[in-house]
């Protein structure tokens, strides 16, 4: 069985997609796939039919992505809208390759799709091409045997294909009532950039028709990064199909449970034999499933400055058609940034000489102490269970010998949205501990506790749990406290400088699923900043 594969290319980018036919060799060669471009057009052909035909003939459309390529009014108006029309009804899948770069390219209607290479780094960027090559045709052999899977099991189970509407471009694909078929819908959330386990939001899958009897599927769910939901026995996920439906679901024998999935790749998630038949217990416009728990590796994607980096789906259903299979579920929210400023006229610079005395902490009328602030401005707030909570993580480096620090056991201030939180832990060792308070210090028109931050051989950490909010841009700002009894005879305090770094925590180098790593955990991200600097 061979898949047919249509290639859309600006001609001034001829030479790449040259590079790109050779080695699909390999595949034309066996037969897997039969590749159409528009350079095997003889003189005096008309083109437009004939490109039209290969087009809605065609199982894969590559569409090979530079500036070239939105430059080209044949490309952009003719062959890329057309392919997403077919796209968008089930009859072929786009598949956006980047060649060059380009400054946007995930724009309408290219948006939600996922592109290859997978790192997003464009071909002509790569150090080795032919690396970049090969990573794209194993990305495109994938897709191609899922599709040859797909007509398999249609040849054998009689499944029927979609109807579209008569608008191509319309949000959704009506169906006509005698084919069972499955939509998907999801509601976009952000998730955090350097999030490991970022919870993606529900997905809906809602079924159409009738499934009839003795109707088992399996359902797929691809990613376009590492799927890290909590594994909960061997290759088991946390990750659950459920019923999302008003009806009485008591004759749905398994299905009223709900299912778990099985981790069936880094990115995949599958739920195993699925009783569809049963649905036929429930009334049209009720047959729906949802899916929930599935966490993803935010931070393998990255961020990108030049385009919108996103979280995609792909939902399969073994012999049921999905249209409209890929959706974009997520978009990364930019990183935490951690900035530091001081109530004192010039925190840059403290001299040796003159004491920032520990006992007159308490004493509202002396100056005799420096107060820094530390924001933490990004998604900070958690959406996860109590036991499960986002952190705020400070790292204090080279605190010179003499130096004491303390940090408030609550929040200065938090904006635009009320996030609460509270210092958890202020140990090297960052266990939590309730924090002893060692002082009070002024800030605004508040009085708040400090609690001294143990420094073990110049080092020390500091960490808040946040403890309510919601998954969009925050501010939370905690404040510090500098003390010290000058003795230069003993030349303490210590000269040199002091620097200070801020990311969510907790951290981990477990950047894939797992039964023991914890949830939530970040990938880390400090960098070290200036704090103060103490001079003779």
């Amino acid at each position: 069985m061979s898949v047919r594969v249509f290639c859309s290319y600006s001609h001034l980018d001829r030479d790449l997609k040259n590079e790109l036919e050779a080695h699909l060799s390999p595949l034309r060669h066996s037969g897997r796939i039969t590749l159409y471009c528009d350079d095997e057009l003889t003189a005096g052909t008309k083109f437009d039919p004939v490109i039209l035909h290969e087009l809605d003939s065609a199982d894969i459309v590559l569409l090979l992505l530079s500036a070239d390529y939105f430059n080209s009014d044949y490309c952009w108006t003719i062959e890329l809208r057309r392919a997403m029309e077919l796209a968008e009804v089930g009859k072929v899948r786009a598949v956006p390759i980047l060649l060059r770069p380009v400054t946007k390219w995930n724009v309408p209607p290219l948006y939600g799709y996922t592109a290859i290479p997978k790192n997003l780094r464009p071909v002509t960027l790569w150090t080795n091409r032919d690396e970049a090559f090969a990573n794209i045709v194993a990305e495109i052999d994938d897709v191609v045997g899922e599709i040859i899977e797909h007509k398999q099991l249609l040849a054998t189970s009689g499944t029927f294909a979609p109807v579209p509407t008569a608008s191509p471009f319309s949000d959704r694909t009506v169906l006509s009532q005698e084919v069972f078929h499955c939509t998907t819908e999801v509601s976009p959330l952000p998730v955090r950039g350097t999030g490991i386990t970022e919870l993606l939001p529900d997905l809906m899958l809602r079924f159409h028709g009738d499934p009839g009897e003795q109707r088992f599927a399996d359902i797929w769910i691809y990613a376009n990064t590492n799927v890290t939901s909590r594994l909960i026995a061997g290759v088991a996920s946390e990750a659950t199909l459920s019923l999302a439906t008003s009806q009485d679901s008591t004759k749905l024998v398994t299905l009223r449970r709900g299912v778990h999935a099985v981790q069936s790749a880094l990115n995949a998630l599958a739920f195993l034999r699925v009783p569809l038949h049963e649905l036929r217990y429930l009334p049209h416009g009720e047959r729906n499933f949802r899916v929930t728990n599935v966490r993803v590796n935010g931070a393998q994607l990255g961020l990108s400055t030049r385009t919108p980096t996103q979280i995609c789906l792909f939902v399969r259903v073994s012999d049921t058609t999905v249209t409209a299979p890929q959706l974009a579920v997520a978009f990364m929210a930019s990183a935490v940034q951690v900035t530091v400023v001081s109530d004192a006229l010039d925190l840059t610079t403290l001299a040796q000489g003159h004491s920032l005395n520990i006992g007159l902490l308490n004493d509202q009328r002396t100056a005799d102490k420096v107060t820094a602030f530390v924001t933490f401005r990004g998604t900070l707030a958690s959406y996860e269970p109590p036991s499960e909570r986002t952190r705020l993580e400070l790292e204090f480096a080279n605190i010179p010998e003499g130096i004491h620090l303390f940090a408030t056991t609550e929040p200065v201030a938090t904006s635009p949205t009320a996030v609460t939180g509270a210092l958890m832990s202020t140990e090297v060792s960052k266990s939590p501990k309730p924090p002893t308070i060692d002082g009070r210090v002024p800030m605004g028109d508040r009085s708040l506790a400090l609690s001294r931050i143990q420094l073990h051989a110049r080092y020390g950490v500091a960490v808040w749990e946040i403890q309510t909010g919601a998954s969009h841009t925050e501010t939370f700002t905690v404040g510090l406290v500098i003390a010290y009894k000058s003795d230069p005879s003993n030349y303490l305090p210590g000269l040199g400088t002091a620097t200070v770094g801020g990311s969510l925590a907790p951290t981990s180098s477990v950047n894939v699923a797992s039964a023991t790593a914890p949830i939530p955990r970040f990938a880390f991200s400090s960098v070290a900043q200036e704090f103060f600097t103490v001079v003779p």
